[in-house]
């Protein structure tokens, strides 16, 4: 073979040898790769798979040993190694027809940070107290779900079934008016009166009987909470007419088991989107049951009891035989 033949096929050769590496490497590159994302997937499912949230139900007795105190908690755990973000618990009922969703009741609307290793309870007692046998874990199920964002910021899911997913799109806030049975049961039974939603509508009734005068409904309202004997005769008509007209959101919440707010929307739309809302508070009080405290957001600290009231359990002298 003559030294040039020789030379080109050994160059030949030498290229060839270079292509095949260079596939190899890559080929090993991309499989690397396609492992590494497979890993950050499992790493981050294996996160996810360990938060969960459920209800506990339980009957204890109570300090006087004269009847059975109801107890019920709202459990929210992370088992994982890392930390989750952004963390929503929902309370349902599980019934024949579906899951009613309650809302947190007494957990916080948005729980930061959830560490490691860690479980939060929430007392709900109150808040299912509303719901009266309707929530009696004999008869439905007492469930929870959870939404929260992983160490890498992707958004889970965990539904009143168990069930694990993604979810890809944050769902946006609506307003729509109840036209299921579901829907309407998120209010529970209005004559409960463990719900603050009894008081809402019969004061919103009061308002809008026209045999009822502007200073009769004052002193309605003074008589659930003292601090309305101060209130001038504008600020009462204010309340009056949109107590008479405003629309009240199905869910309750509490920022603790014994303080109310209840929502009244300005108008029901047509579509979807946020409506601006006017918040009442309603306080539990021991021997009355919910009374309206005021206009506005109060905060817990901002509320007055008097003392010992707190360590009364709600139930004394209301369900006894």
């Amino acid at each position: 073979m003559p030294p040039t033949d020789y030379e080109f096929w050994t160059a030949v050769g030498t290229v060839a040898a270079v292509v095949v590496a260079l596939g190899v490497a890559l080929a090993q590159a991309v499989l690397a790769t396609v492992l590494s994302i497979k890993r950050r997937r499992l790493a981050r499912r294996k996160v996810a798979s360990l938060v969960s949230a459920w209800v506990k139900h339980a009957y204890i007795p109570s300090s006087s040993g004269g009847y059975y105190r109801r107890t019920v908690s709202l459990h929210v755990a992370n088992e994982s190694d890392e930390p989750v973000f952004k963390v929503e618990a929902i309370c349902g009922i599980v019934t024949e027809s579906g899951t009613i969703r309650l809302g947190p009741l007494s957990a916080p609307r948005i729980i930061p940070v959830l560490p490691p290793k860690r479980e939060f309870v929430y007392d709900v007692t109150m808040g299912m107290l509303g719901f009266g046998d309707f929530a009696h874990d004999s008869f439905h199920g007492l469930v929870a779900e959870v939404g929260f964002r992983d160490h890498e910021g992707k958004r889970w899911e965990r539904g009143f079934d168990g069930s694990l997913q993604v979810v890809k799109k944050p769902r946006m806030a609506v307003v729509t008016e109840a036209r299921d049975d579901l829907a309407v049961a998120q209010a529970g039974p209005i004559d409960n009166p463990y719900n603050p939603f009894g008081l809402v509508l019969a004061l919103a009734h009061v308002a809008s009987d026209e045999d009822v005068d502007d200073e009769q409904f004052h002193q309605r309202l003074a008589n659930e909470a003292s601090g309305w004997a101060e209130t001038n005769a504008n600020d009462v008509v204010a309340v009056r007419n949109m107590l008479r007209t405003a629309n009240v959101a199905s869910h309750v919440w509490y920022p603790t088991p014994r303080i109310a707010y209840v929502r009244l929307l300005d108008e029901l739309p047509g579509g979807a989107g946020p409506q601006r809302a006017q918040v009442l508070t309603l306080v539990w009080r021991n021997e009355k049951g919910w009374t309206l405290f005021g206009l506005g957001p109060y905060l817990p600290w901002m509320i007055p009891f008097p003392p010992g009231e707190l360590e009364v359990d709600p139930l004394e002298g209301r369900e006894q035989p």
